[in-house]
């Protein structure tokens, strides 16, 4: 039997298992040259218009609830401006 969700429905990720960690951006050194996008394998980053630059410069923003952690990113990123650090999902509340 197949269950069909609707589209209501909380939050849904397409990992198959929660990754001990996570890719973060430094958006202080983020230039929005979008390396980090291309590379990754499940779309997680977007960028993003700066609060703190009126728009004029994007930066990279990782979507947590995707991310896989498989580092790609953090290695590729020219600016060194993607860490990883652990994971720790909100609880619900």
């Amino acid at each position: 039997m197949v269950q069909h969700l609707s589209a209501g429905a909380e939050q849904r990720t397409r990992r198959k298992k929660v990754p001990p960690a996570v890719a973060v951006v430094d958006k202080d050194r983020c230039s929005g040259c979008e390396v980090c996008i291309v590379v990754c394998p499940v779309d997680c980053i977007v960028l993003l218009p700066d609060p703190d630059s009126l728009g004029v410069n994007p930066v990279a923003e990782v979507i947590e609830l995707d991310c896989i952690g498989c580092k790609i990113c953090a290695n590729d990123c020219p600016w060194e401006a993607i860490t990883m650090a652990p994971y720790e999902p909100e609880e619900p509340a």
